[in-house]
């Protein structure tokens, strides 16, 4: 039998959601994208003022499209990342689940034995570090606008 790799365990976990981590990987990409044409734009900005531009208006409409690309790339980052989040947390709530059922099935007398700050441990803590170190954040699209390295959770 073939060993299974994490993402086919993620991926049974999302069920209906899975499309989700699909779907935020590409919101961040286009976010990214977006997120350049500022630096393009000031660029042409600075080529009209050397060649000496003064039409006012031609700059206002650049500020203006600025703003409109910086907007785009906030809402595809804000929606990129709900969507990393709702999948995650399905992730998440299918291992509780599983685990929970798994349980169930356990005898008694073995549950009895161990005290429950272990279960806790494994059900709650456990898991809400896999949320840390392997979903959400592991899809890179929880860059700061401006970060630095330093701030980057992957």
């Amino acid at each position: 039998m073939k060993k299974r790799g994490l993402l086919s365990w993620v991926l049974e976990f999302a069920g209906r959601k899975r499309g989700y981590f699909g779907g935020s990987v590409v919101l961040a990409m286009f976010g990214v994208a977006a997120s350049f044409v500022p630096y393009l734009i000031i660029a042409e900005i600075v080529g009209q003022l050397l060649s000496g531009n003064t039409d006012w208006n031609y700059y206002l409409k650049q500020v203006l499209m600025m703003a409109l690309f910086w907007t785009v790339r906030m809402t595809l980052h804000s929606f990129s990342t709900t969507l990393s989040h709702i999948a995650t947390f399905t992730v998440l709530g299918g291992i509780r689940k599983q685990l929970c059922e798994k349980l169930s099935r356990i005898p008694l007398g073995s549950v009895l034995d161990d005290n429950s700050g272990s279960y806790k441990n494994i059900i709650v803590e456990r898991i809400d570090s896999m949320e840390k170190n392997a979903c959400a954040h592991h899809t890179g699209v929880h860059r700061k606008p401006f970060a630095s390295d330093r701030d980057v959770h992957l």
